[in-house]
């Protein structure tokens, strides 16, 4: 009898330690936008990680990468310890380097168990102590039922989490970095010579996918956190305990279908209807309205996309007047707004802008135009009007509809796929409108591409940054509330724009 008894208290005692192989399946699906669960299943049970415990691990990374701690060229050096871990790995030696981007890069394309190990004694000294910083990061994330005890994923008896959980963490990744989440959108990455190709094969095969990360150990089963963006909306769904990766991921993909076909679109941002300003002087002098703009924006602030500045008008008696203006509103919103600004003593009136233009548009270079002789370039304008701390925008002038090469740099930011070539050209503009400025040889235009069922797309980009400047321009859209990734784009890569 105390056999038995002894037998059925173990059994009780394995049972509490974590969640049973049985029922490993959970799923949920949220929006990524409002975090309302859209579709949910057990989404709050315990399931075992596995690998999707390397999305707080970049988390971590990203933290110290955004506060300046760290930089993509940070030089992490290899323990023992990591040299000693399981499959998925780069095999990396013990003593040797690994730099903050090529760990980012292999954690979310590899999985490398060595390199999240490496990660953890890097920023706490060991994985101990590591863990402790996930569940403290966890906690304050909102993941109430998630316990971390490694960087890694690995089986352990004490780390769990639940579908709900990942997806508030796959959400804080979107929101918290927008300049560094396209990295889960990595389809492959080189490292010493040779290419690694992610395990994320919906990345390749689903429309509007954009990241984020795969997961799976014997005791979890296939797991996958998946973010996807159509009909300008952003779903998260994770899935845990899939029987295999094709079945997980035609789960998946079923799953995030049915919730997309359940939504309306989200109406487009600057979708070309009328914009109003609040106009609160003209001046003969740039800087003088310019500073009247600056005093009424800081008393009522700016819509979303918005902008203020000195808009130039000739003068009636000659030479220019600029006015100074906060632009962007609806007629019903500038309106309010001017009340707001006549009850803290300051004149204004309400005028119809048009489409939101830049105060003062920046330089872009003539496009290069093929089977035409070169022509001369146009004059630069002054710069546009910029602000510390305060969200000032700069239009990119309508080009042409030319053939246009990237000159400058090799990274575009991409903020669409259209199977129309004039709406992903306009939907390029747009962006190009709510940033504040462009780097000079930044273009807007759509590039073609082939889809895998052989339909012709376009790619809408702004191609011709450097690295840095795309990844803040897309932290600026993102902010916007307009979705974005960053791209290698190759120089001489022909577009029309």
């Amino acid at each position: 009898m105390k056999a038995i008894l002894a037998v059925l208290l173990l059994a009780a005692a394995v049972l509490a330690a974590g969640p049973a192989p049985a029922a490993r399946y959970a799923a949920v699906v949220i929006d990524a936008e409002t975090g309302a669960v859209l579709h949910g299943e057990r989404s709050t049970a315990r399931r075992y990680p596995a690998s999707l415990t390397k999305m707080m691990t970049v988390y971590l990374l990203f933290e110290r990468l955004r506060s300046g701690k760290y930089k993509l060229s940070t030089r992490m050096k290899v323990p023992r310890r990591a040299t000693l871990q399981p499959p998925s790995r780069l095999g990396l030696k013990q003593g040797s380097t690994i730099t903050v981007r090529e760990a980012i890069r292999a954690l979310v394309v590899k999985s490398a168990n060595d390199v999240a190990t490496t990660v953890a004694y890097f920023i706490a000294g060991s994985e101990r102590k590591f863990a402790k910083v996930m569940n403290r990061k966890a906690q304050q994330l909102g993941m109430h039922r998630t316990s971390f005890r490694n960087a890694s994923g690995l089986w352990h008896s004490k780390q769990w989490t639940t579908a709900r959980d990942m997806a508030q963490l796959a959400r804080a990744l979107i929101r918290n970095f927008p300049q560094y989440y396209d990295y889960f959108s990595l389809k492959r990455f080189k490292f010493r010579g040779r290419t690694y190709r992610s395990h994320n094969r919906l990345l390749r095969r689903y429309s509007g996918a954009d990241g984020l990360k795969t997961g799976y150990i014997s005791k979890s089963g296939f797991n996958l956190a998946f973010s996807a963006v159509r009909k300008g909306r952003r779903l998260i769904t994770i899935v845990m305990g899939g029987r295999t990766a094709r079945s997980r991921d035609r789960h998946v993909a079923k799953l995030t279908d049915r919730i997309f076909a359940r939504l309306k679109p989200r109406p487009a941002i600057n979708d070309g209807g009328p914009v109003w300003a609040v106009q609160v002087g003209a001046v003969r002098d740039k800087a003088a309205a310019r500073s009247l703009a600056r005093v009424a924006v800081k008393k009522v602030g700016l819509p979303n996309g918005g902008a203020w500045g000195a808009w130039p008008k000739a003068s009636r008696k000659g030479g220019k007047l600029y006015r100074a203006r906060l632009v962007g509103y609806s007629k019903s919103d500038a309106s309010r707004a001017c009340r707001k600004l006549k009850q803290r003593r300051t004149d204004c009136f309400v005028v119809r802008h048009g489409t939101v233009p830049g105060a003062v548009p920046p330089p872009v270079p003539a496009p290069r135009i093929a089977a035409s002789p070169p022509a001369a370039s146009a004059p630069a304008a002054p710069p546009a009007p910029t602000a510390a701390k305060l969200p000032a925008m700069a239009a990119v002038p309508k080009l042409p509809p030319a053939v246009l090469v990237a000159a400058i740099g090799d990274y575009a930011v991409q903020v669409g796929v259209y199977a129309n070539r004039k709406t992903a050209r306009r939907q390029a503009q747009t962006a190009a409108d709510l940033l504040r400025a462009l780097p000079s040889g930044v273009y807007a235009g759509a590039w073609p591409m082939k889809a895998s069922s052989g339909r012709k797309l376009y790619r809408a980009r702004l191609a011709g940054f450097e690295e840095d400047a795309a990844r803040q321009a897309c932290a600026d859209l993102r902010r916007k509330k307009l979705d974005c990734l960053v791209f290698l784009h190759r120089t001489g890569r022909r577009a029309r724009a």
